[in-house]
């Protein structure tokens, strides 16, 4: 319940939001949209998140196992999601008093389209809406008396979220609904009053009864933890997890055979020494097998990346293509240097069918000496590395070990091309969760 709203006029708390974003997405939803979702469509308004919150959540969230991360997806449990679902409705939209304030403050144009919007809603549950409108219903719902539901979904209680629709609170439809006729049929309004005071005492009798709930499966879970966890084992297994553990042992012992001829400071000095472009490639080879990727080096042709790198065994498994990238003086990464590899995709998913197929792009040059054009066409299309990012990345390795899923989730095409040291400090986090789920099944090396 600490999810829960202190005060009336109080907006919800920031963890409850991103638990509903990925609940109105059924339940699952990309580990890069959701921070794209929430840069691009929640910044403000009643459900406003800031990017330095969504940084500190998430990780908390799945420490608490309020969330799980399976593959590239954040997931809400099964045994949450009716208790999450009495927790949405009761704190994420505002309180009457709030959804007056909020109505009277809208433009004329926004109150028509509210009032459109519930005189269409079916069951005072959707309205579904047509792309020309979206726009519109987006700056409503900063106002926190719609959201966004975009998924088919289906709850214990017959509950169902459809495609392309937005889901309207029953306290906002009675509230706005009410003030519609206030004028010309007070008592009409006084009913709907009488609704709501009705469906408030009925959401707070459902809530006791959640808490009792959630009271007895937390004593369950304490006692039970070995139980819980041979069956969390079981649905690993079933989703792949055996693979990933494959993964994770075979790092294991990759970096132990490593540090037995070698160590970390001595591959750190060398790739730092790389300043030709062969040299480079060769140490990047040496960097990818430690990652538990099979790389190989392609002879100069025209149309071929430098080098491949691939995973055959994770979920999903994908492909490299590395293109080093060699800058001499006051020299600046441009498109000319990322269009090559961001070219040769097509023809590489057509070899490696099943495959996902990730463009890289490997430079000497620091952050500040690549193009803003570079940048641009590189946006979901190609991640650049440049060689201190790779050093940080390769040290944190040795101490977190990361598996094929979460270098995957780095080096997928985002939004923004050029990983920073914050995505390091979130592949730590996951990597620790993800450590200490299967920590007691990684084979120990002597």
């Amino acid at each position: 319940m600490e999810l829960a709203r202190k005060s009336s006029g109080e907006k919800p708390r920031s963890e409850l939001v991103v638990l509903a974003l990925i609940f109105f997405n059924g339940g699952r939803i990309g580990i890069n949209e959701i921070k794209t979702k929430v840069r691009s469509d929640y910044s403000s308004g009643w459900f406003s998140i800031s990017g330095e919150e969504i940084e500190e959540i998430l990780p908390r969230l799945i420490s608490r196992n309020l969330l799980l991360v399976e593959e590239a997806n954040y997931v809400v449990p099964n045994t949450l999601l009716s208790v999450l679902k009495d927790l949405i409705e009761e704190n994420l939209f505002p309180e009457r008093d709030e959804i007056i304030r909020n109505f009277e403050k809208l433009d004329t144009q926004f109150k028509d389209k509210l009032n459109e919007v519930i005189s269409k809603l079916k069951d005072h549950k959707f309205y579904y809406y047509e792309d020309s409108e979206l726009s519109l219903l987006r700056e409503l719902e900063k106002s926190g008396l719609l959201i966004f539901g975009r998924s088919y979904f289906i709850l214990s209680d017959v509950t169902h979220f459809g495609d392309s629709c937005v889901f309207v609170h029953p306290t906002t439809a009675f509230t706005v609904r009410s003030e519609f006729f206030k004028n010309e049929a007070f008592q009409l309004a006084e009913v709907h009053q009488e609704e709501l005071l009705l469906l408030r005492k009925e959401k707070r009798e459902l809530m006791e009864k959640v808490l009792a709930q959630q009271d007895r499966i937390n004593s369950l879970y304490q006692e039970n933890v070995d139980l819980l966890q041979r069956n969390r084992d079981v649905e690993e297994f079933q989703k792949g997890i055996r693979s990933g553990l494959f993964l994770k042992n075979m790092i294991a012992f990759r970096l132990k055979a490593f540090q037995e001829r070698s160590s970390l400071d001595k591959l750190l000095q060398e790739w730092n020494d790389a300043t030709t472009h062969d040299q480079i490639v060769h140490t990047l080879c040496q960097i990818i097998n430690l990652f538990g990727l099979d790389s190989s080096i392609i002879e100069e042709q025209p149309a071929e990346p430098d080098a491949l790198g691939i995973s055959c065994y994770s979920a999903p498994p994908f492909l490299l293509l590395i293109e080093v990238k060699t800058l001499s003086g006051q020299k600046r990464l441009g498109t000319r240097e990322t269009s090559q590899v961001i070219s040769k995709v097509e023809r590489y998913r057509k070899i490696y069918k099943g495959f996902k197929v990730l463009p890289i792009i490997i430079t000497n040059v620091e952050a500040n000496r690549i193009s803003v054009e570079a940048i641009r066409d590189c946006r979901n299309n190609a991640t650049i590395l440049t060689k201190s990012f790779v050093s940080d990345l390769l040290a944190s390795h040795f101490k977190h070990k990361y598996t094929a899923p979460l270098l995957y989730m780095l080096l997928e095409p985002k939004d923004n091309p050029i990983p920073s040291a914050d995505s390091i400090k979130f592949m730590n986090a996951l990597s620790e969760q993800e450590n200490a789920r299967i920590g007691k099944e990684v084979i120990l090396s002597d």
